[in-house]
């Protein structure tokens, strides 16, 4: 009889806890309704210099407007996130709101891998291809590729380049700028990255005043194994420095001493 008493008793004690319980998240969750938005706090994850919390805070403004003073529960977070995530120089924003009436933005911008440009224009793009213009007062330390840059696309222009064969041409040149990036022999020794007006990849290294014509941006082990061969081997034994040195022709290394 008496562990039967105990185990009502224990019942009704685990039901009035859940009654005290609900009650109060009731409570919480009524008053969490009520509360309004007094406060925008904008965080950036990264350091890069595409968009300032500033900025996003008066584009964030611009857009959404009257968000102090909103009902935290008429916030519309997944559109402030939509938002900000359109603009080309951030990939990725989260948006939330906490029981003391702040509405959180964190912020990730887009991480450039390479950066083109020719005497009209230029643009950014990240290690998936993707392009994004250029910034007016903040330049990313990344590779520069100038000269006659074969993908056109429009000012402000930010996606993936409308043509296979850019697209494909922006792979090649990730391939390169990934080739030499991971090259112990090549990584601090390429001192300018440009395309001539036939096309060709033009490389000037620290080795010497030659430019190295790669031609089209593949098959870069072999061609760097015969900018070595040069080096090593060609080079020492000229009577004065070749004006151009180019390695495009399979199984040649072609040096000239004019232009």
């Amino acid at each position: 009889m008496k562990a039967k008493v105990r185990y009502i008793l224990s019942a009704a004690s685990a039901l009035l806890l859940a009654v005290l319980l609900g009650v109060l998240l009731s409570c919480s969750h009524s008053e969490r309704k009520l509360l309004t938005c007094n406060s925008i706090e904008i965080s950036m994850v990264d350091s890069l210099k595409f968009v300032t919390a500033k900025e996003v805070r008066s584009y964030l403004d611009e857009k959404y407007p009257g968000i102090i003073g909103e009902r935290l529960d008429s916030i519309r977070l997944a559109d402030i996130e939509s938002l900000l995530s359109a603009r080309s120089s951030i990939s990725g924003c989260q948006a939330w709101t906490d029981g003391k009436g702040v509405l959180h933005v964190s912020v990730s911008q887009r991480l450039p891998a390479m950066r083109f440009g020719d005497a009209e224009s230029g643009f950014y793009i990240d290690d998936s291809g993707f392009i994004f213009p250029l910034h007016r007062s903040y330049t990313a330390p990344v590779p520069y590729v100038s000269g006659n840059i074969p993908v056109k696309v429009s000012k402000g222009f930010k996606g993936e380049a409308p043509r296979e064969e850019d697209r494909k041409w922006l792979r090649n040149m990730l391939e390169y700028n990934s080739f030499v990036s991971k090259s112990k022999e090549w990584r601090n020794r390429i001192s300018s990255t440009r395309i001539d007006a036939n096309g060709d990849l033009v490389i000037l290294t620290s080795m010497g005043p030659e430019q190295i014509i790669l031609g089209k941006p593949d098959n870069f082990e072999e061609k760097f194994g015969k900018i070595g061969k040069y080096y090593g081997r060609i080079k020492p034994q000229a009577e004065k420095d070749y004006k151009s040195i180019s390695v495009k022709y399979n199984n040649q290394i072609v040096c000239r001493k004019d232009m």
